[in-house]
């Protein structure tokens, strides 16, 4: 089963096999907006010569702000209004620069509808490159 909206009750008895996916890109606004709310002013983050002069791309989009697509992956899509998201390993591989177009995609890797959680697996890449890597726990909460 794909899924590009929140799992309902009729899809749980398909969780074990669910996948989620979405394009993102992370913008200068976005930027601007994270260094604001968390006070991380760092350059290799807002300015693309000092980060270029340090040997990238270009400014380096906040790991936060990828682990705010996981999160809107578990809260939106996978699985969705019925779970909260209660763990996450990520590890980061390879740099996300700022503008670049990016695709995260989750598979559930393990349902227990005893303990009403799942697993999931997350990729986070750009083009052939992987960006990050994540696993993921959600409790489901059903009525």
């Amino acid at each position: 089963m794909k899924t590009d909206s929140p799992i309902s009750l009729v899809d749980i008895a398909e969780l074990s096999s669910a996948t989620a996916e979405f394009d993102f890109v992370v913008g200068e606004t976005e930027q601007q907006a994270f260094a604001s709310i968390s006070g991380d002013f760092n350059p290799l983050h807002l300015d693309p010569e000092f980060a270029r002069g340090r040997g990238l791309k270009g400014a380096v989009v906040y790991g936060a702000m990828i682990v705010a697509q996981i999160s809107r992956i578990i809260g939106m899509r996978l699985p969705g209004s019925a779970g909260i998201w209660s763990s996450l390993k990520i590890d980061f591989r390879e740099p996300l620069y700022v503008g670049e177009a990016a695709h995260i995609f989750a598979q559930v890797t393990h349902y227990s509808e005893a303990a009403r959680s799942l697993s999931l697996k997350i990729t986070v890449a750009s083009g052939e490159r992987t960006i990050a890597t994540a696993s993921a726990l959600a409790t489901l909460h059903l009525s």
